[in-house]
């Protein structure tokens, strides 16, 4: 079906928005005879034709159904007037009821969104000071194992210095050498790891502001 929209009102977009979701509808075109009204401007911005006679039209065979939105008598009485036998009407009062409604759902989507949304809020701040100690934590063992390694070495310096006798305690050296080695390489994959999380935090972080910004708009009926 091909629907004509006569009034570019904020309550156009609702319908627009309605309209565009239907595989069953189609909007021919968007009438008012002012050319910014914010109903004119989204129409155009969603690459829908837009006019200032709707007579024009109205007299298209290919429009099905004509949505007066004005609240107008005089253009009510000019669609009626106008319309062919085969048009349906959806007057202003019918609209208004139809964007209550669909504004209604919005609110409930839109609080559901938020809810959701502040949920997440907890969650990643959870996560940063999870992250924090795990920094906090990685720069403790990293010291830690800092002096291990040095300690290893100065007793991989000993055991060589006394000779025949050192050999066994040499053998433990190397193995404390090899675990301080181990430990760094572990340290940097959880620095990997911490690195990546907070790029998908701040990512989580940038989702929910345009989330929050997209339902906290205002209402458009």
């Amino acid at each position: 079906m091909d629907a004509l929209i006569i009034g570019g009102g904020k309550a156009a977009k609702t319908i627009i928005d309605y309209f565009s979701k239907s595989n069953n509808l189609n909007i021919e075109a968007v009438v008012d005879p002012n050319n910014d009204a914010p109903g004119m401007v989204y129409a155009r911005e969603n690459n829908i034709t837009t006019g200032n006679d709707m007579k024009e039209y109205i007299e298209k065979s290919s429009v099905d159904i004509v949505v007066e939105l004005t609240g107008n008598d005089k253009v009510r009485e000019k669609v009626l007037s106008m319309k062919q036998p085969h048009q349906e009407i959806m007057t202003a009062g019918a609209a208004r009821i139809l964007c209550d409604t669909l504004e209604s759902r919005r609110k409930t989507d839109a609080e559901n969104a938020l809810k959701i949304s502040d949920e997440f809020s907890g969650l990643t701040r959870q996560m940063n000071g999870i992250i924090k100690n795990i920094n906090s934590s990685i720069k403790n063992v990293s010291k830690i194992n800092n002096s291990f390694h040095m300690t290893s070495l100065n007793a991989t310096v000993e055991a060589a210095r006394i000779g025949k006798m050192g050999k066994s305690f040499a053998v433990i050296t190397d193995e404390m050498k090899k675990l301080s080695d181990n430990v760094d390489e572990v340290l940097g994959g959880i620095q990997d790891a911490s690195e990546q999380m907070q790029t998908v935090l701040k990512n989580i972080t940038s989702t929910e502001d345009r989330l929050k910004a997209v339902f906290s708009e205002d209402e458009v009926c």
